[in-house]
């Protein structure tokens, strides 16, 4: 029996870096797209690997960075390179965001 509890992303910051500007309306709405609706989780950090993996299959990116939130930010980070690794190219997707669990009425 799991102890699964609904969840949203609430995204506030995408910045693409180094990505031609006719993609960055797609990028954005890519991530919207992956944020939209509730999650099932037991945890943040579940929620969080979700939305990473499904990010970095989105972008085709081999790997990447993220925070957690802490003291200083109270916000989730999660950095990708786009098509690829950090060494390939300098192409990158930016995403800060709130995962927020939802209260049951």
């Amino acid at each position: 029996m799991t102890n699964e509890h609904p969840y949203t992303i609430e995204p506030f910051r995408i910045n693409p870096s180094n990505i031609n500007p006719e993609d960055a309306e797609n990028i954005k709405q890519t991530v919207l797209k992956h944020a939209n609706g509730v999650k099932k989780g037991e945890t943040e950090m579940e929620i969080f690997k979700v939305f990473a993996s499904k990010l970095e299959h989105a972008f085709g990116a081999q790997i990447s960075m993220f925070n957690c939130p802490s003291e200083e930010l109270n916000y989730w980070t999660l950095i990708l390179p786009k098509d690829g690794n950090f060494d390939v190219t300098p192409a990158k997707i930016s995403v800060s965001f709130h995962i927020k669990r939802v209260k049951s009425l």
